[in-house]
């Protein structure tokens, strides 16, 4: 088959979304398929395989990017595509949309991103964050629906889009690629200058990551237990969560890191952790669980459905002091954090990124 991924986000950026689309991307050319990626970039410059069109920075959130005109379209036709694979809802959306219709080839959409919960970087005011809320429910519906099938990375998800008057969903899950994710040394501890035991967040600098969250808690894990916090990642909100934590011994912030080199960054911690109420999966939590790390998360959204006490511990949203309670729990005893460790290895192989991959050439080859 030939594949054409459409994409508002793709590298640099690193998010859940480009991850997701760089391991099924892999994955599906490893089983003799064709990936194409379509998305908006600096300027247009075109791979084998990639495709990146003159775009403008999205205001409210500049790390996004407004792709230019419909040369998307004509690569889709010059390059023979047989499925359109949506992955973003602004401009590279509106291309899929039209690529499918013009030249009637079966569509297939992944729900990424909770949309109706990111209104607070359109207005600060709360009457116009409930308006942009209901408007962006209304505006999903017909979206969606303009495609043969609406992916959704967990069963949360896929009910809300039901509820909202999405049809033909199915669920099918982010995977882990597991040749990439998994234990292994590193010496990033001690160049880091790492102490004791390492908490990480590995994600986004953003407001919908509650990241504030986590260092409210730095203080009272820091009273029980020898710790460093490591916060992997870059965003809008980096330079306010370093003012945030100034003051705070053993915390440290990479800034981006390259793709490849996550997995070190994993490897170098005992314990992930999430305060996020905005996950439509979870990625990097599961991640850290290849690495067979114990994972600590918000109960919100999508995060209960993989994340609970077997391989880590779920808290409260926005309660910095049971997410603390965790923390300490699980690195402070030794035989539970093995025990969680193995469930985390376990967990992590039900998400798979071959088992997943496999899911998803079936969901092809129904709509061809």
């Amino acid at each position: 088959m030939r594949i054409a991924f459409f994409s508002d986000t793709y590298l640099p950026n690193i998010d859940g979304v480009v991850s997701s689309i760089i391991s099924f991307k892999k994955e599906l050319n490893s089983n003799g398929n064709y990936v194409g990626v379509l998305a908006p970039g600096a300027k247009t410059m075109k791979t084998k395989d990639v495709f990146l069109y003159r775009s403008i920075p999205f205001p409210p959130y500049p790390q996004y990017r407004i792709a230019l005109g419909f040369d998307p379209i004509i690569d889709f036709k010059r390059n023979g595509f047989d499925v359109v694979h949506c992955h973003g809802v602004a401009s590279m959306g509106l291309n899929a949309i039209i690529s499918s219709k013009l030249f009637k080839k079966p569509s297939v959409a992944t729900f990424h991103t909770m949309l109706p919960l990111a209104t607070s970087y359109l207005s600060e005011n709360s009457t116009l964050q409930n308006f942009f809320t209901d408007f962006s429910w209304k505006a999903i519906k017909p979206f969606y629906n303009s495609f043969n099938t609406t992916l959704a990375p967990s069963l949360v998800i896929k009910k809300a889009l039901e509820e909202h008057g999405v049809q033909n969903t199915q669920v099918l899950s982010n995977g882990v690629d597991l040749e990439v994710f998994k234990q292994g040394s590193t010496n990033l501890k001690k160049k880091l200058g790492l102490n004791g035991k390492v908490v990480l967040f590995s994600g986004r600098m953003t407001k919908e990551k509650n990241i504030d969250v986590v260092i409210k808690a730095i203080p009272l894990i820091s009273k029980r237990i020898n710790s460093s916090f490591l916060f992997v990642g870059d965003g809008p909100e980096l330079e306010k969560l370093k003012l945030k934590s100034k003051g705070m011994k053993n915390v440290f912030f990479t800034g981006r890191v390259p793709h490849s080199q996550i997995t070190s960054y994993i490897n170098a911690c005992d314990v992930s952790v999430s305060a996020s109420t905005f996950e439509t999966f979870g990625l990097s939590l599961l991640e850290s669980m290849a690495c067979g790390k114990p994972v600590v998360g918000a109960d919100s959204l999508a995060i209960p459905e993989f994340v609970s006490e077997k391989n880590g511990g779920l808290f409260e949203p926005y309660n910095h002091e049971e997410l603390s309670e965790k923390v300490v729990e699980i690195l402070s005893n030794s035989k539970k954090y093995k025990s969680k460790s193995m469930e985390a290895l376990k967990t992590a192989e039900k998400f798979s990124i071959k088992k997943q991959t496999k899911k998803l050439e079936r969901i092809y080859e129904k709509i061809i």
